[in-house]
């Protein structure tokens, strides 16, 4: 009859190998783990700054293909035979169509204007001020413009907000001279009002959220007039485009806009740098970043873990393309 040998089981030494290869094993394991999900996380943050970017970009696309818009008027011509005190309120607006401030706190502020429909026509135009309809809503001291499609006429509010069907010029800086309260319309050839338009402006600068990082640190944001528009922008440079020919484009920052050519701007260059609001584990920083400045076109390296990148795009100002001819 045959005999079977009892299990002894294992002995202190197997046992001990046994514990030191799944220990290897394992380490191995949780150490791909480890580097996958690192690497998870910067391929996460570095999709969302280009997202961020991408949204930025667009909404200052948005707002720089609005600028300079008048209407029927043509943008480069303000109108004749008025006063010294209207004409310049005019130029003065037609130059701040597209403008900006150079390296408040290291970054661009950039401001964006253009005229916006209110839907409302024009029912008298008088030597002190305008009625139409229906109502419009305003905020105190805002401007106000209107053309027959060749003179352009600016007009203030008062110091006040209200919703009204009328409005009385607020300072020296309106002449309706010369415009008629009707306009032709090229397409029937039948005589329409003359549209009111309301003078928007984006304004597009660098601020502190008021949020705070893992570590504590400030988060900074990119916002359009009061409004926060992404997370973790950290610099904005603007450079604007003046065409010295058909094909040739001069580049000059904001401090190197005048009266005489800030109006022959056609063209900006975005640069923003956005940052991903934490630091990260094996985060690829400390790059030199290139950005739109004729001063400093790169940003010193950063050593604090964030992963940021800088992004460039060209946005042409359609309302002043006629100028490259």
């Amino acid at each position: 009859m045959k005999q079977h040998r009892k299990q002894s089981g294992l002995s202190l030494i197997e046992l001990m190998i046994a514990l030191l290869i799944g220990s290897i094993l394992l380490l191995g394991v949780l150490q791909l783990l480890s580097r996958t999900t690192s690497n998870d996380r910067v391929n996460n943050a570095l999709a969302r700054t280009q997202e961020s970017a991408r949204i930025a970009i667009e909404f200052i696309q948005r707002d720089a293909r609005r600028a300079n818009y008048l209407g029927c008027a043509n943008a480069n011509q303000p109108t004749a035979d008025t006063p010294t005190s209207a004409q310049t309120a005019i130029e003065t607006m037609l130059v701040a169509t597209v403008t900006g401030t150079e390296g408040a706190n290291g970054s661009d502020t950039l401001s964006l204007s253009y005229a916006s429909n209110t839907g409302a026509t024009l029912t008298n135009i008088a030597n002190n001020g305008i009625t139409f309809t229906p109502e419009v809503s305003h905020a105190a001291n805002e401007t106000f413009m209107f053309t027959d499609c060749t003179n352009v006429a600016v007009i203030k509010t008062n110091s006040s907000s209200n919703s009204t069907g009328s409005i009385t010029s607020s300072g020296n800086e309106y002449d309706p001279r010369g415009i008629n309260p009707y306009t032709q319309d090229n397409a029937t050839g039948n005589s329409v009002p003359v549209t009111l338009w309301q003078m928007a402006n984006a304004s597009y600068s660098i601020r502190d959220t008021g949020r705070t990082n893992s570590n504590g640190d400030p988060i900074m944001g990119l916002f359009r007039n009061n409004d926060e528009i992404i997370e973790g922008a950290e610099n904005l440079q603007i450079l604007y485009g003046l065409a010295s020919s058909p094909t040739t484009t001069r580049w000059v920052d904001a401090d190197g806009l005048t009266a005489a050519n800030s109006r022959q701007v056609y063209r900006i260059k975005v640069s923003i740098v956005v940052a991903y609001p934490d630091p990260l584990i094996n985060a690829p920083n400390g790059n030199v970043l290139a950005v739109a400045d004729l001063n400093n076109p790169t940003l010193a390296a950063a050593n604090d873990g964030r992963l940021r990148r800088a992004f460039t795009s060209e946005i042409d100002i359609r309302n002043r393309q006629h100028l490259r001819n």
